[in-house]
């Protein structure tokens, strides 16, 4: 399967939804397609975030369309984007590393399961860049400048493959 990285496009001063995949790892942003990751992932289409072109945006908004159980790391065990109350950081400090290009990405300590999100330019990055706990939101995001990407994904401890479900998320780029 030939994946490309395709951004979502969202005129300015509009408001769209997307359907996010339980799968989508923001350790794997700016990762090279096709490789192996840490816990038995492929980056493929699967496992990258969602990948927003906000180039020319001032702000992004960012909130959940609804608040239903929608998405698990374990199936007997749905939540909503608002994740569980347990705060944990990155449990595998292989995701971390320059074979995904995610040396430059700071570890989050939230919510298990949440939504996160992360601005950031459409290359790899030479600087920090931070993730943000979003939940159920919203949440707005001041984009700094050369941050031309928003990033989308859940937060998981370790292990993406196991997660299933959707949430769909409701952005606005002005």
């Amino acid at each position: 399967m030939d994946v490309k990285r395709k951004p979502i496009k969202f005129d300015l001063n509009t408001t769209g939804t997307i359907t996010l995949g339980a799968k989508s790892c923001l350790w794997f942003a700016w990762s090279p397609l096709g490789i192996a990751g840490p816990q038995g992932e492929t980056v493929d289409g699967t496992y990258i975030p969602a990948e927003i072109d906000i180039e020319h945006a001032g702000v992004v908004t960012i909130e959940v369309e609804d608040d239903e159980e929608l998405w698990s790391n374990r199936p007997e065990n749905p939540v909503n984007a608002d994740g569980r109350s347990r705060v944990l950081s990155l449990q595998v400090p292989a995701y971390q590393s320059s074979t995904y290009n995610s040396e430059n990405i700071s570890a989050i300590s939230t919510n298990l399961c949440a939504l996160v999100a992360m601005l950031g330019p459409s290359s790899t990055p030479s600087s920090t860049q931070t993730q943000k706990h979003i939940g159920l939101g919203p949440v707005t995001l001041t984009v700094g400048a050369g941050q031309t990407r928003l990033f989308l994904g859940f937060h998981d401890g370790q292990e993406w493959s196991n997660n299933t479900g959707s949430q769909t998320v409701k952005i606005t780029i002005a």
